[in-house]
């Protein structure tokens, strides 16, 4: 989770994350930049981090990195991992007319993640234009040759490519 044009700086987040649970299990959680004296809470069943550090944390970076597990007999395919906030609990610190120090709102506009899981499998992947795992380009075991791989494919003067053997998760 990155934070960008942070400017007026963060003292607190909650944060609710939603992905298909039949698919991953999140398994681990990295603090970011925001670990200056706050209290971190990880909350893997209601699927929630939250981070409140009393004071305002400025800059962009990253606020936390969540690690998944892609669990055992998961159907290829993306998966979206979702992020929200209730606008009272993502926040910074400031002065009021008063001189006393409040909580204000910050917003900011959240871009879904999403993990792609692959079938396992040797796969053609790369040409001169970009080095990219292409489930289209998966190899198929010969029906007459056991450990045998084949690909149909058309290749032009120069073209470049290399064989991978891929896992579950790109």
């Amino acid at each position: 989770i990155s934070v960008a044009n942070n400017s007026k700086g963060l003292a607190g987040a909650k944060l609710w994350l939603d992905y298909n649970e039949e698919v991953l299990e999140w398994t681990d959680t990295a603090q970011g930049i925001y670990d200056n004296d706050g209290q971190w809470k990880v909350n893997y069943t209601r699927k929630t981090v939250t981070w409140v550090g009393g004071t305002n944390v400025e800059g962009d970076g990253v606020f936390a990195t969540l690690t998944f597990k892609v669990k055992d007999g998961a159907p290829a395919g993306e998966y979206g991992i979702t992020l929200t906030y209730d606008e009272e609990e993502v926040f910074c610190v400031e002065r009021n007319a008063a001189g006393k120090l409040e909580e204000v709102s910050v917003y900011y506009a959240v871009q879904d993640g999403k993990v792609t899981v692959i079938e396992l499998g040797y796969y053609l992947v790369g040409s001169m234009t970009g080095w990219a795992l292409d489930t289209n380009l998966k190899f198929v075991e010969n029906p007459n040759a056991a450990g045998e791989y084949m690909l149909d494919m058309t290749l032009a003067e120069g073209d470049e490519f290399k064989a991978v053997s891929a896992g579950t998760v790109i």
